[in-house]
């Protein structure tokens, strides 16, 4: 296996309407990005196996979980654990649905959203993240 063939895979998979950048970046960096989920958030993807669209190996997965929701899972208690140390500096929105991005000429300066109460709100922040 190769980038490269990693690279054409998912140019064909992706019927070459791909953000070349983007291909770039996800072919490039998922080497590393496996070994920080395993490392630092200890996620098991330690099984390689074929999947459709490859013409090698390499998707990683666990024994016991989907690779999607032990990725998503384990990031959800790491940032809980992070929020719940420091709130000063981090606030999840469960819950919420984003209304509108909130920009001052091209930066980003906060979000409009309903809360779990289905209550308009504002929030102002820095870096604004939505998943």
């Amino acid at each position: 296996d190769s980038i490269e063939s990693f690279v054409q895979d998912t140019l064909k998979t992706g019927k070459n309407l791909n953000d070349k950048k983007m291909v770039d970046i996800l072919t490039k960096n998922s080497r590393d990005a496996i070994y920080w989920l395993n490392d630092e958030i200890n996620v098991d993807l330690s099984n390689v196996v074929l999947l459709g669209g490859h013409s090698h190996a390499r998707t990683h997965k666990g024994d016991k979980l989907p690779p999607g929701f032990a990725i998503v899972s384990a990031l959800t208690k790491k940032l809980d654990g992070f929020q719940a140390e420091n709130p000063d500096q981090l606030t999840i929105l469960k819950s919420s649905t984003l209304t509108k991005i909130l920009t001052e000429g091209n930066k980003v300066k906060g979000i409009e959203f309903t809360d779990s109460e289905k209550q308009p709100q504002e929030m102002y922040a820095d870096n604004v993240v939505w998943a």
